[in-house]
């Protein structure tokens, strides 16, 4: 590996850019899918992260000094695992937000704001709802997909966004 920033730099700018069209060719099989098939809109909201993850990356490749970039090219896993934990802080977004424990019924959630998603009810009885329910859950209306979609990015893009909300969830849980 060569020492010349910025050519490295274009090394990772181009991987990242293969992965953004990979994700855009993704997510459009997935909505043909979706449209289909009774599909939720956790995908969605995974790939959304991993779009966020993707230009947070993007943002820091001229910013950052050689090193970074070399670590961030050893190896195709090595670039990709931001891609992956964007995805897996949206996941977790999307799993607080179905839950209500930010926004809570009537306001009651740890953040009392309209600014989260509503979700549709799964029509299942108390008790009996699976795995999969919480995987195909739709959002109730047009702004709550967009305000799903909105936030899972902002999940992806902010390293800090997910973990301050589950820091907030400790102090308020240790409260007791």
């Amino acid at each position: 590996m060569t020492n010349d920033h910025p050519s490295t730099a274009h090394i990772l700018v181009k991987r990242i850019f293969a992965v953004q069209v990979a994700l855009i060719i993704l997510s459009t099989i997935l909505v043909v899918i979706a449209v289909r098939n009774d599909l939720g809109f956790f995908w969605f909201a995974f790939l959304a992260g991993v779009f966020g993850a993707s230009v947070a990356l993007l943002r820091r490749v001229p910013k950052s000094d050689a090193r970074f970039v070399e670590q961030a090219l050893r190896s195709w896993s090595t670039t990709l695992m931001p891609f992956l934990y964007g995805g897996m802080m949206a996941a977790v977004a999307y799993f607080l937000f179905v839950s209500r424990i930010l926004s809570g019924t009537e306001g009651s959630g740890l953040i009392a704001t309209n600014l989260f998603p509503d979700f549709a009810s799964t029509g299942k009885e108390a008790g009996k709802v699976s795995m999969s329910d919480w995987l195909t859950i739709r959002p109730k209306e047009l702004p709550d997909a967009g305000k799903l979609i909105v936030w899972c990015f902002l999940a992806g893009y902010s390293e800090g966004f997910v973990s301050g909300i589950l820091g907030r969830l400790e102090q308020s849980s240790g409260k007791d």
